[in-house]
Parts: structure tokens; sequence; C-alpha cells
């Protein structure tokens, strides 16, 4: 079996996230949700992005 160090990474970090919150994923989508709520003001949704999408068909 190859090991690839990407992927050894990878679940390095996830085994570090769970650890950090008791194994627990409602708990780190939790924190998610906290630490998006700090930074509302750079997040972009999905409707920005079609409507500047959109804007820059009719200029064309």
């Amino acid at each position: 079996m190859n090991h690839d160090p990407m992927v050894d990474e990878t679940r390095r970090v996830r085994e570090r996230l769970l650890a950090q919150f008791d194994g627990d994923l409602g708990k780190y989508v939790d924190h998610l949700i906290e630490e998006q709520a700090k930074d509302s003001d750079r997040l972009v949704t999905k409707e920005e992005v079609l409507r500047k999408k959109h804007e820059s068909e009719e200029t064309r």
C-alpha cells in the first residue's frame, strides 16, 4: 500500500480536530458557526456570486 503524505497530513489534522472537540462533530460544527459569525462581513453568499456573474454577462 502506498502512503500519500497529503492523505497522512489530512488524517493527522482530522485526529487533532476531533481530539480538540472530544470526538464530537456537533461541537466542531458549533465552533465553525461561531467562527464564521465573527467574520460575517467577509463571507460571500451564493446569491452574491450569481448576481455578479449575471451582471458581468450583461456587460458583454
